[in-house]
C-alpha cells in the first residue's frame, strides 16, 4: 500500500499531507462502498489534480458515494427519464467500482446525446446542488476513461480482425468502462 501513497505522491497534484487529510475521512465510506484504499486515493488525487483542496474533495467524493448507493426520489425520476430517452443507459445505484463506472458510462452516453448541459443536470439531481461541480470534477474524468475504453476496445477489435483473431479478449466482452472495471477485479 505504501508503494501505491508513493506513486500517487510523485505522479499526482497531491501530497502524502493531503491524503492524511481526506484519507482517514473517506476510507471507512469508501471501503463500505467497495473500493480498495487506493482506488480512493486515486478518486481523491483527481479532484485535487482539478484544483479542489483534500478537504473539500474528501467532501464531495463521500456524499456522491453516499448518493450513489441509493437515489432519491428526484434522482430516480432523473435516471428513469435517461433510461427512457437515452438508449444504452442504464446506471442503477448500487455499490463498488463498477457502479461509479456504470455512472460514468451511463453521463458518457447522456454527454453523447444531449451534450454537457443535460449531463451536468443529471449529476445535480443525482448530487444535489451542493456538490455538484465538484463530483461532475471527478465523473468527468471517469467519462473520458469511458470514452478512452470504448475507443481503444474498438480499436484492438479491429486489428484482431485485420489479424485473422476473431476473439481478442479471451472470452471477455470489453465495451464499456464497466466491463473494464470487472476484468480489473478478476485474477490474470
Amino acid at each position: 500500500q505504501l508503494y501505491y501513497f508513493n506513486l500517487v505522491n510523485n505522479n499526482t497534484a497531491m501530497a502524502i499531507k493531503d491524503m492524511a487529510v481526506g484519507l482517514p475521512k473517506l476510507i471507512p465510506i469508501t471501503v463500505q462502498f467497495g473500493l480498495t484504499v487506493t482506488e480512493a486515493a486515486g478518486a481523491l488525487a483527481a479532484l485535487k489534480a482539478s484544483g479542489v483542496s483534500a478537504a473539500e474533495g474528501t467532501v464531495a467524493l463521500r456524499t456522491g458515494i453516499l448518493r450513489l448507493t441509493s437515489l432519491t426520489k428526484q434522482a430516480q425520476e432523473a435516471v428513469d427519464e435517461a433510461t427512457e430517452s437515452i438508449e444504452g443507459f442504464n446506471f442503477r445505484a448500487g455499490v463498488g467500482i463498477e457502479t461509479l463506472a456504470s455512472f460514468a458510462d451511463s453521463l458518457f452516453l447522456v454527454q453523447k446525446a444531449a451534450g454537457d448541459r443535460k449531463a451536468f443536470e443529471l449529476v445535480k439531481k443525482i448530487m444535489g446542488i451542493r456538490q455538484t461541480a465538484k463530483f461532475k470534477l471527478f465523473t468527468s474524468d471517469l467519462m473520458l476513461a469511458s470514452s478512452e475504453v470504448e475507443n481503444t476496445a474498438d480499436q484492438i477489435r479491429k486489428l484482431g480482425e485485420e489479424s485473422g483473431i476473431d476473439d481478442v479478449f479471451g472470452g471477455k466482452s470489453i465495451k464499456t468502462l464497466v466491463d473494464f472495471a470487472r476484468a480489473s477485479r478478476e485474477p490474470t
